[in-house]
């Protein structure tokens, strides 16, 4: 039967105001072809949807959004909600989230997550970890305790079969405390003896009494409580409250999973519990605090930029600077000004540059001198800079990494004051000049790498380009006798590192566009994907561009035919011609 003849038996209506006869006729057509949705019956099944066995809440999540589309709910968010709530399949879970007052599917999401992750990392094979070094009570013929038990509190720690623990020094109550992560504790725990050890050194807390039962995993048997107290917990600068718990019992100084959270330590991803490397960097700070504070100055040096006197000096003009970037200019005028990387002139200048204000992505502005005219004068010093291909092969055979980065690392260098004249530039403020090396000098990163040369000379295990400083070993004990001995150097020297730019301790490393790892050298994803996604080249100069990108990662391929691949390119490339366009 064609539409037509179906349409013809439908009943009709005229087109109101706004309307046309097709959207009227598309609109009965509709109406007669879908199937009529019974919100009731649909709703039913919804409502008869339970948890999985071995279904994340994230599965079961999914599994109601496909089937609530049909319900026709009002706010679909608050009865997927309500569904997880009734019929997930953790009593604990439930209660929490009854706890809760108006809780938001994202509220639920994460806190299930959380609980997920810590059940999971309690589930850890006993063959490849000893688990609870709290106390003797896990062994393999142990049950587990019940989960669902709500007054009822779990310690659990993974500890390798060396008897080592990764352990990193907290304050609590205002004395140093070394303590081991456990992500799949509820509380915070120490023993007797540190108790005592704390009392004695007077610490800062308050007594709490406490009717918990608190168990070891994998046992049945609760740890004798002794005390428990509230006080506050320091890492660097951020501090929480916090109860701990004493127990009777022999163990280590365990920061639970709320804990250490709320004291950015630990972080729960989906499904995974990670210990990120947030722990290792507040190793590395509160051990080299130094190192990672502020802007630092090489001590007891002071650097000469060798100057031809035969130049005549120039004074340039003010180059004006737009209205709406004056006041950010002011502000980073002051703060270089704070950090003692500038300084104002208030005599006679022989020598003044223009300044260029470039605006960051992040809002924030930088400084560029154009030194073009004072770098006539400046007589470039010639030191060896290393080649890439020259650190990789040093870094053969090497298996864990480290890469740190020197903060702003050309104004950690301090110039010697009768060599300052040549880096004044001139603002609507004034003119100024710089205390410390400055980008802009065109022999500056040879100077600076014959600097770095000298700090690190002597150490092993580590060589930079520019302010890329990476280090390396065999083995993980090699490279963290390396790695301290680097920042005891750079302490020192009084040299500081960009915490947030320092990757500690990993596997594979991006340095310098190439991936490092125990495998050996790999391209990193951004150089492929500059590569796959470059659009055609439209001029002599782009293919040039072109085919030097994928000539300088070329080496990475398995094929050999590179070459041969990018011939078609090449008349194109020996053209004249700028204005020559491909096809």
């Amino acid at each position: 039967m064609e539409v037509q003849d179906v349409y013809y038996t439908l009943v009709e209506r005229d087109p109101g105001e706004h309307e046309t006869v097709y959207e009227v006729t598309v609109e009965i057509l509709n109406n007669h072809f879908t199937p009529q949705v019974n919100n009731s019956f649909q709703r039913n099944q919804f409502r008869a949807m339970e948890q999985k066995p071995q279904e994340t809440i994230e599965q079961y999540i999914t599994r109601l959004r496909q089937k609530v589309i049909y319900c026709n709910f009002g706010n679909v968010d608050e009865a997927i909600c309500d569904q997880v709530i009734d019929k997930c399949s953790s009593k604990r879970l439930r209660r929490k989230l009854l706890e809760r007052h108006n809780v938001t599917l994202h509220q639920l999401r994460e806190t299930a997550q959380a609980m997920e992750a810590a059940e999971k990392q309690a589930t850890i094979e006993q063959p490849i970890e000893s688990v609870n070094k709290v106390s003797t009570y896990a062994n393999d013929t142990c049950s587990e305790p019940d989960y669902d038990n709500e007054d009822d509190d779990y310690a659990f720690t993974v500890h390798g079969n060396q008897g080592k623990v990764s352990k990193f020094t907290v304050n609590v109550g205002g004395i140093d405390v070394p303590v081991v992560i456990d992500s799949g504790a509820t509380v915070n725990i120490i023993d007797r003896t540190l108790w005592e050890h704390l009392k004695k050194n007077k610490i800062k807390c308050e007594s709490k009494t406490s009717s918990k039962n608190l168990y070891a995993y994998g046992s049945n048997k609760p740890l004798t409580i002794a005390v428990s107290f509230n006080t506050n917990v320091c890492v660097n600068d951020r501090c929480v409250s916090a109860d701990f718990f004493v127990i009777e019992e022999d163990g280590q100084a365990l920061l639970g999973h709320k804990t250490s959270i709320e004291l950015g330590v630990l972080k729960i991803e989906t499904n995974v519990n990670t210990v990120t490397d947030n722990v290792v960097k507040t190793n590395y700070t509160s051990k080299f605090p130094k190192v990672f504070s502020g802007v630092g100055k090489l001590v007891n040096f002071q650097l000469k930029i060798p100057i031809d006197k035969r130049i005549q000096p120039v004074i340039q003009p003010l180059r004006r600077i737009p209205y709406h970037l004056r006041g950010k200019l002011e502000e980073k005028l002051n703060e270089l000004v704070e950090q003692d990387i500038i300084e104002a002139v208030n005599g006679p200048s022989q020598w003044t540059s223009p300044i260029v204000v470039v605006p960051k992505k992040n809002g924030d502005i930088r400084i560029c001198v154009d030194m073009r005219r004072a770098n006539l004068a400046v007589m470039r010093e010639r030191y060896p800079i290393p080649t890439v291909d020259e650190v990789i092969q040093d870094l053969n055979q090497s298996k864990v990494f480290s890469k740190l980065d020197i903060k702003l690392a050309y104004h950690q260098i301090e110039l010697t004051p009768e060599f300052r004249q040549i880096t004044c530039f001139m603002t609507h403020k004034g003119i100024f000049r710089y205390k410390r090396l400055m980008f802009g000098i065109n022999s500056a990163p040879e100077m600076y790498n014959k600097v770095m040369s000298q700090v690190f000379q002597g150490l092993d295990g580590v060589r930079n380009i520019f302010d890329d400083v990476v280090v390396y070993g065999s083995t993980s004990n090699e490279h963290n006798e390396r790695l301290d001995a680097v920042l005891q150097r750079l302490e020192e020297r009084g040299l500081t590192l960009n915490i947030d730019k320092c990757k500690f301790n990993m596997a594979n490393i991006e340095f310098m566009g190439h991936m490092l790892s125990e495998h050996g050298i790999g391209v990193s994803q951004s150089k492929v994907e500059a590569i796959v996604n470059a659009r055609r080249p439209e001029s002599v100069s782009e293919i040039r561009s072109f085919l030097g990108l994928v000539n300088c990662w070329s080496f990475h391929t398995k094929s050999s035919n590179c070459s041969r691949t990018t011939t078609p390119l090449a008349p194109q490339r020996d053209k004249i011609s700028m204005g020559t366009r491909t096809k």
